[in-house]
């Protein structure tokens, strides 16, 4: 049988459909919230726990270095920073920006790995002496800080927390969420109203939550900066201190932040600074960019033309690790290969959500 293009229409409406499937934002209006509520999978735990844990001194010394210097961050490319930035996530957050914006169902700390089991119906979390669900049904927004695992149950959209000492479970956010991190011991959520989706951030001591913004998409944290999507395509960087919000860019259809901020507009990719200026296009063969789903160290993860591929900002090669899908929902390059999340849409053949792995 002849395989239909989808339009990008098309497109995004089965995208929609899938992502309300996996438990996903009732919003669901485009392409990046694709990356919001879907499955990032990890193979090989051990050996990346390990390298991460193995953090450099030289780089411990220019993480301290960079956040004690009185030099604005908006200034400086983000790209000389990836080492610290690194550090950053890894000290002050309970995942990282990456992971969490698209989805969050993967996390690892503290020789703790988290993250779903192949058909989606449960969270686990692993150790080097145990294995167990977090707590019996699908998670996402998973974050590990201090001695707890906060994560967000698909069913309700509610946010607990389980100790990892004693294994108690308790409610955190008694409300539904769409999305959720914790940074530098703050809880930032997004939640609808009646006035459209809010941006709030939610201090774990003393308690007390305000609202921050309204009207976003995605977002990623940095210190005291949130980075986010509006619902009108356009890409801001608030300071929380003074609450100044400046625009970085316009008709922006997703970002992936990990050190390195990367957009996708128009079909096409950019690496571009914190003052929107363009550091570098991504030249990328086929027709465009079909959806943005990954950045990993120096490789940009995403679909054009059916298949999936991962471009290399350093050396500026492609690898292509699968093709044939009509969705690739989300990827994770580990050292066994990269585990992608693929969804065939084809109602004659029977539509499927599942996990494929692909060694490199």
């Amino acid at each position: 049988m002849e395989q239909k293009t989808l339009t990008n229409k098309e497109l995004i409406e089965q995208i929609r459909a899938v992502s309300l499937d996996l438990g996903g934002s009732r919003k669901n209006r485009t392409i990046r919230f694709l990356t919001a509520t879907t499955i990032t999978i990890c193979v090989c735990l051990c050996a990346a726990i390990v390298a991460i844990t193995q953090t450099t001194a030289s780089i411990e010394r220019a993480y301290q270095e960079y956040v004690s210097s009185n030099t604005d961050f908006l200034t400086i490319d983000l790209l000389q920073y990836k080492d610290t930035y690194a550090v950053y996530e890894l000290r002050n957050m309970g995942n990282s920006n990456s992971n969490l914006i698209t989805g969050g169902f993967f996390a690892e700390r503290n020789g703790i790995a988290i993250l779903p089991n192949e058909d989606l119906t449960d969270t686990y979390i692993y150790s080097a002496v145990n294995q167990d669900s977090l707590c019996g049904e699908l998670c996402n927004f998973v974050n590990i800080y201090d001695d707890y695992v906060y994560f967000r149950k698909t069913s309700d959209r509610h946010v607990y927390r389980k100790s990892i000492s004693d294994g108690k479970i308790e409610s955190f956010i008694d409300a539904q969420v769409s999305t959720f991190l914790i940074a530098d011991g703050m809880s930032y959520y997004t939640l609808m109203d009646d006035s459209g989706t809010l941006l709030q951030a939610y201090n774990h001591a003393p308690y007390e939550a305000r609202v921050l913004l309204r009207n976003v998409d995605t977002f990623a944290v940095f210190g005291s900066y949130v980075i986010f999507l509006t619902d009108n395509n356009e890409l801001r960087i608030l300071d929380t201190d003074s609450g100044v919000s400046n625009l970085i860019s316009e008709n922006i259809e997703a970002f992936l932040f990990n050190g390195s901020l990367v957009i996708l507009s128009n079909g096409n990719l950019h690496l571009v600074n914190l003052q929107g200026n363009e550091i570098q296009k991504l030249d990328i063969p086929g027709t465009g960019v079909d959806q943005l789903i990954s950045v990993h160290d120096d490789k940009v993860i995403f679909s054009c033309d059916r298949a999936l591929y991962s471009y290399s900002i350093n050396s500026g090669q492609f690898t292509k690790y699968a093709q044939g899908f009509d969705l690739y929902l989300s990827a994770s390059i580990t050292e066994c290969g990269i585990s992608i999340v693929v969804a065939n849409l084809d109602r004659e053949t029977g539509s499927f959500v599942k996990c494929i792995i692909v060694g490199d």
